[in-house]
């Protein structure tokens, strides 16, 4: 299990702040007209968002594979990956090499 959250990465830290009533909400500036100017970012906001979700999907995907003792180019992740990741994110230009790239940087 791994998650990315504007309250950090870490299962224990996360769980513990969701405790204590923290939300990660924090002011975010937005030129069009809002009804809201809190947000949750879990990421540098200056990087565009196709770039950013791509990050955060590698980052949040390498760190299930380590807690689940895998590796990346182990034949059932694989596998599973292409059959599901691929599927969802089908024809969507960000993923594009995606996944290769998550392959060497492990």
């Amino acid at each position: 299990m791994a998650w990315l959250t504007a309250l950090g990465d870490g299962l224990e830290s996360v769980w513990q702040a969701l405790l204590d009533g923290r939300t990660g909400l924090r002011p975010v500036a937005f030129e069009g007209r809002l009804r809201n100017m809190l947000a949750a970012p879990a990421m540098d906001t200056e990087i565009p968002p196709s770039e950013r979700l791509v990050k955060m999907t590698c980052a949040t995907i390498r760190k299930a594979l380590a807690q689940a003792n895998r590796e990346p180019g182990d034949p059932l992740v694989l596998r599973t990956m292409r059959l599901r990741v691929r599927h969802f994110l089908a024809g969507r230009q960000m993923w594009r090499g995606s996944w290769e790239q998550l392959r060497r940087r492990s």
